[in-house]
Parts: structure tokens; sequence; C-alpha cells
């Protein structure tokens, strides 16, 4: 039965209503849904057309938003809005010369309208036109030099296109007409920042915090933020404790505050911050569970296990599995508490876990594996490393505890090879030569060539490693060279000094070289040097 032109009026608007209240909610998809059977009760109504291309494009659809507004256009070919979202999308599909002949159309209807102007800049900056969107952003500039809201514009496109110099003049201008503003003022410490001018950075945040504005500790909030994401630490702890001392009640900045000191070392305050966040009941468990993962942190960093493996328990049972990489600095802070408390029963609990809330986590695999191999679960250990290598072959560490298993099993050979697969994989992973040339002296029979080619590698990388030099002097001693030996493990001693073995071994090749005064010798250093005492 067809429905009343009154009816079908009324089920538009109540579509076109539903509509809006998914897009406010940033449910774009639903809204499209909404607006396509909107424009089947009207369709001829070109605001349904125009919010539906709106909605498309925010969805992501861009050649529906396309087609959305390309009907729109045609029901209102006039509609200066219309003409400029077309563009927008235009621009998105990369069909720029179209967007351009669009946004001429447009600038004929309002020619003193700023936005198609603004959007000219934007898509020739997408263009990598960069000259061009340049002087156009002047043009404007200088044609609208009164309006404060067209050089906050140019300023934000302009920084956006990682030009920071002209995105500065432009903020300027806007400051300068608005100075009561601090937007402007924030804005310009992101440009000074990214423009590693700290010092304008830090006088433009004294500006801001001398205003005293009733809206500071939000302005103080959200620079905290910014500067934190440029890593900008030491700025971004001064504007959130400004945040803080302004009395605005924001847990989620409270939070990265306490990320912030726990960062910069100040680990007691990360500590009381962190805690009003986790031990309010009221608050989503996500961000408390993250809290208490911050709490733990600090609190293992000054050595409070008991206050650490308690912060740590907690944001494990409050977190959901996907809060991702910070409920797994959780299971690998509390596990490591664990193991430096010699609990590695504790330790592999917690771990095993861990791998069955964040099953993609490689490391909290390669600490399992790790805890695994150094408590003689060497046949786990290599079930689960080798598994981890299949899955993710670039985690370099499953190589290492993958070779200390297959020692601590006797298959050295297969030791040897995994940390083979290391070095090979990432050459710059430290100590992976010297690791190699100790597996090699371990096989039967040794290979005294292969593992001296690996020191002399190792020796280029890390000329002042004194195991390189021990274990060079241990191989020519094996070999009968015990000159060459007496060398290599008199360096040895010179750079590790607290070394005992070194003593050791270059006192049996003064025996062998029938030079008993100085074997004796270097006995007896190493006795002083095992006794806790320099040796004489």
């Amino acid at each position: 039965m067809a429905l009343s032109q009154e009816e079908a009026l009324a089920r538009f608007r109540q579509l076109e209503q539903q509509a809006q209240a998914s897009f406010e909610r940033g449910d774009f998809e639903k809204a499209a849904e909404n607006l396509r059977n909107a424009v089947c009760f009207a369709p001829a109504n070109a605001r349904a057309y125009h919010g539906l291309g709106l909605a498309e494009a925010a969805a992501g659809h861009f050649d529906r938003a396309y087609e959305a507004l390309q009907q729109a256009n045609r029901l209102a070919p006039r509609e200066f809005a219309i003409l400029l979202s077309r563009a927008q999308v235009e621009t998105s599909l990369g069909r720029f010369a179209q967007a351009h002949r669009t946004l001429v159309e447009a600038a004929q209807i309002e020619p003193e309208n700023t936005l198609a102007g603004l959007l000219e800049v934007q898509i020739l900056l997408a263009e990598h036109q960069t000259s061009g969107a340049l002087a156009k952003a002047g043009e404007l500039s200088r044609k609208f030099s009164t309006r404060t809201e067209v050089h906050a514009r140019l300023g934000a496109l302009l920084f956006q296109a990682n030009l920071p110099k002209q995105a500065e003049h432009e903020l300027e201008l806007a400051q300068k007409l608005q100075p009561d503003n601090p937007q402007y003022l924030s804005d310009l410490v992101q440009v000074s920042v990214s423009g590693g001018d700290l010092s304008r950075a830090k006088s433009r945040l004294q500006q801001i915090a001398a205003r005293g504005l009733p809206q500071s500790g939000q302005i103080h909030a959200q620079l905290g933020e910014q500067l934190f994401q440029q890593k900008q630490f030491d700025l971004a702890l001064a504007e959130l404790l400004r945040f803080k001392q302004s009395g605005l009640e924001q847990p989620e900045s409270l939070f990265l505050l306490a990320r912030v000191e726990n960062a910069v070392g100040a680990y007691e305050d990360a500590v009381q911050d962190a805690a009003r966040v986790e031990n309010d009941a009221g608050l989503p468990e996500r961000l408390r569970a993250a809290a208490a993962t911050v709490a733990g942190l600090a609190c293992k960093s000054i050595k409070q296990d008991d206050d650490a493996v308690r912060h740590l328990k907690l944001a494990i049972q409050l977190a959901p599995a996907d809060l991702g990489t910070t409920i797994e600095s959780a299971y690998l802070a509390l596990a490591e508490t664990y193991t430096e408390e010699q609990n590695p029963v504790e330790a592999r609990k917690v771990l095993e876990q861990g791998t069955k809330a964040l099953p993609d986590s490689t490391k909290i695999a390669v600490a399992l594996g790790r805890n695994l191999a150094e408590t003689g679960g060497n046949t786990a250990a290599i079930a689960l490393l080798k598994e981890l290598i299949r899955n993710a072959p670039g985690e370099a560490e499953a190589y290492r505890w993958l070779a200390q298993a297959y020692t601590s099993s006797g298959e050295v050979r297969l030791a040897t090879e995994a940390l083979e697969q290391l070095a090979q994989r990432q050459p710059e992973y430290p100590m992976a030569d010297v690791m190699i040339a100790q597996s090699l002296l371990k096989e039967e029979p040794v290979d005294y060539t292969k593992a001296l080619n690996r020191l002399e590698r190792a020796e280029k990388s890390s000329p002042a490693d004194p195991d390189i030099y021990y274990l060079r002097g241990k191989i020519y001693s094996s070999m009968g060279r015990y000159r060459d030996a007496v060398t290599a493990l008199q360096r040895a001693i010179e750079l590790g000094p607290a070394i005992p073995n070194s003593y050791y071994v270059l006192g049996l090749a003064y025996q062998k070289l029938g030079q008993t005064a100085l074997a004796k010798e270097q006995f007896e250093r190493m006795a002083h040097v095992r006794g806790g005492t320099p040796a004489p």
C-alpha cells in the first residue's frame, strides 16, 4: 500500500533525525544507512542527498559520497555548500583537476566566501603543489587580513603540511587579532616544538599560564597531551602540573600526568597520581587498569616490590584483553618482579596467564621461553620458541633463549645454528658474534678457525669488550699458541680487571711457557679478584 504524501514526509523526517543522531555520536555507517532510506521518501530533497554524501565521506566511502553529492548538485545546482563538499570528496578521490573546477564554480556563487579559497590551498597541498599553495595562502592572508579565522585555518593547513615557518606567520597574525584567545598561543606552542624552538615554546607556555583564564586547566591538559605525543616530556610535565593545580577534575589527564612522571623518573609522584585514578571505582575499568599498570611500574622502579605486585595484579584483573601494550607491560613487569625475588614459578604462572590473555604478544612469549630455559624446562622452551620463530621470525630474543635451551639440553650444534640465525637476521644484535664463538667452543670437535673469525667480527664493532680477548686467549691456549694467548689475555685483563677467569687462563699459558713466577702471580691475582679485593 502506497504511503500518502504526509506519511512519506513524516517517515523522511524520522529517518533524517535518526541519521543526525547517529552522525553526532560518530556512527557514520548508520547515519548513511538512515539517509539512504530517507531519500527514498524524498527523492527530490537536495539537503538529504547532501547529508548522505557527508555521511558516506565520513565513513570513508568516497565513491558513494561522490554519487550522492552529484545528485544533490543536480537538484540544487547553485548551492555553495554542496559544491564545497563535492570538491572535498573529489580531493579525497585524487581527482584534483575536477576539484579545482568545482571550486571555481563555487567561488562564482559566493566570491567573498573564504571557504573555497581555503579548500583550494588544501587541494594544492594534497597535490604537493607547495609553491602554488603558498601563493594562494598569501593571497587569502592579504585579502582577508582582518579575518582571524582565515589566518588560523591557514596556519593549521600549513602546519599539517610541515611548513612550520609559514604556519607560524599565519598563527601569529591570528593571535594579534585576538590576543585573548589562548587557542592561538596553544597552536603556536605546537609550531615552536615542531620546529625545535623550545625556548620560544616555553615563552608561549608561560604566557598562557600567566593569563589565568577560566578554561586554563583544559588548555594546559590539551597542551600536555600534545607535548607528550611529541616526546617533549619536560614541557609536558610542566603543562600537566599546571592542569593539576587548576583543580580541574579530568581523570584521563591525571593519568597522563602519572605516565609523564614515570617517564621522567618522578616515581613517587607517579604512584600517587596513578593511584588516584586506579582507586576511583566510578571510572572505566580500562582507565583504572592502565593507571594501575603505571603505579606498578613506578613502584617497581623504586624497589617497592610488594606494592608493585599489588598494583600490577589489579591491572591484570581489571584490564580487557584489547588494552594492548599497556596490559602487556603489566604482565611483563609482574613476572620480572617475581623473577627478581627468586620466584620463577610465580613468574611462569603470570606469563602463562599472559599468553592466554594476549596470544599475539611476542614479548610475553619470549619472556615465558626465557623463564623455561633458565629453570630447566628446556623441552617446553624449545617447542614454544621454535613456534614463535615460525610465526615471528624477526623476534631476535627468541633465538637467543632457544640457543640457551638447546645448550642446556646438550644440543650445542643446534644452539650455534640458532645464534647464527640471530646474527643473520639482526647483525647489530649485541654480542651475537661473541655468543656464537662461545657456542662453537662447546662443540665437538671445536672449529677454532671459525670461532676466531667470529671474534674478529665482534672486535670490529666492540673493540673494548674484554670477553672477546678472553675467548681469543682461551682459543689460542687450546691451539698451543701460548704467546698469542698471553697477548690476548693481557688485553682482556686491561679492559676487564675484575674478571677472574682471565687471570686463571693467563696463568695456565705462562705455565706452558715455563714462566712459573708469572703464572703464580696471575693465580694470586685471580684469588684477590674472587675474594672481592683488587688485584695487587
